[in-house]
């Protein structure tokens, strides 16, 4: 396991009650519950679906379940939806269940709220999360005078045909910078660039308006997998993490226990844009966090994993391709300032104390990708840390 700590002997107290009060345009209310049991160990609960889930046919249809209730998880290290209907209908009628009020549903009314409201494109031009194809996914890049970096990945990215890929779009913070013109590769993906209204971490994390997917994955301008592994881990997104960020680093909070981790940071990682809705919108929670991490140009990828983990009550996924994912290893970057991991540190207590203590769940494996078959089909392999 390749968790690096990110603050030695740091608190890590469990929540107890989050009560989540209407945002947006919505009247629903959302209650997480984490509770400990004799002995003070912590159960770990995770959203599962009462009737089908989210999912969108051949035909483009996209059809929805029921309500959301949170059952004991059996595996931290694994999926999380290995419970059948009757035994999330069972498990809600137990006293460690908490009830959760169509999350789904108020993820997707505050986005479409941010996205009508919040943005300066014409609302005429927003696709409805609800009508964008699962089957797609698109490339956010953030980046802030280095041309090098971002050009040398983006040259990677689209060296080889990647199946599913909609579209890139290019987040440019420099604000005295001209965009270049959107093209169309060689291979048939456009690359769109888009400038920045104000020079800020979390504009990567503020859904774009024209975005046609519903799968983001989120990348700095020095980073980057190979193309085939990016392909494999939409797919992994797509079938086992769409509530999970899923993606590259994985980090824990603490220090002494590297067999776990709490974390995957932004910088190389799938998120449904629903939790990017979530993240821009006027919720208190959402509004101190997007202030803090414009204080201190600092934590964005912090604060979604603590934002996802509150809502769902799961951890990420941490994905190994087939290569390593490759490193640029740019000196200016913000991870090489003296005090980074002080005002690191300082974002974790924040995001605790604002949501009563730390929803982060410990994940103690991560998805691998094994073989192919005579027909190219890509294969993911679970692996378990645990004891490693």
């Amino acid at each position: 396991m390749d968790c690096r700590p990110l603050k030695s002997g740091l608190a890590t107290g469990r929540l107890t009650t989050i009560l989540l009060t209407a945002f947006i345009s919505t009247s629903a209310t959302l209650i997480l519950l984490r509770l400990s049991p004799p002995g003070g160990k912590v159960s770990s609960f995770v959203p599962v679906a009462v009737g089908p889930p989210v999912q969108q046919d051949q035909d483009g249809v996209t059809r929805t379940g029921g309500g959301v209730v949170a059952v004991p998880e059996v595996d931290v290290g694994g999926f999380g939806n290995g419970f059948d209907e009757e035994q999330a209908k069972a498990n809600a009628n137990g006293a460690n269940v908490a009830v959760v009020t169509s999350t789904s549903v108020i993820l997707q009314t505050t986005t479409s709220s941010v996205l009508q409201q919040g943005m300066s494109t014409a609302a005429a031009s927003v696709t409805p999360i609800a009508t964008r194809p699962t089957a797609r996914w698109t490339i956010t890049i953030g980046t802030y005078k280095r041309p090098k970096e971002l050009n040398n990945t983006i040259k990677i990215l689209l060296s080889e045909p990647i199946p599913s890929l909609q579209e890139i779009v290019i987040i440019n913070n420099d604000l005295n910078d001209t965009l270049p013109e959107d093209y169309v590769s060689p291979l048939g993906v456009p690359v769109r660039h888009r400038m920045s209204e104000v020079n800020s971490m979390n504009n990567r994390l503020t859904p774009d308006p024209l975005l046609k997917t519903q799968a983001v994955f989120s990348s700095d301008d020095d980073v980057y997998f190979t193309p085939s592994d990016l392909e494999w881990g939409f797919q992994i997104w797509r079938n086992y993490g769409q509530n999970r960020i899923v993606g590259a680093h994985g980090r824990c909070v603490g220090g002494g226990q590297e067999s776990y981790y709490q974390m995957v940071l932004v910088g190389l990682a799938f998120i449904h844009v629903k939790f990017m809705g979530f993240y821009a919108s006027a919720h208190p929670i959402a509004v101190q966090a997007r202030n803090l991490v414009d204080e201190t140009f600092n934590c964005d990828d912090l604060a979604m994993n603590y934002i996802m983990s509150m809502l769902t009550c799961q951890g990420p996924l941490q994905l190994r391709g087939q290569k390593p994912w490759h490193d640029l290893g740019s000196p200016d970057g913000i991870s090489h300032k003296s005090d980074h991991q002080q005002t690191r540190d300082r974002c974790l207590r924040s995001f605790e104390d604002w949501m009563g203590g730390s929803p982060l769940v410990n994940v103690t494996g991560h998805m691998r990708r094994g073989y192919t078959d005579y027909q190219g089909s890509m294969f993911g392999v679970f692996d378990s840390d645990k004891g490693s």
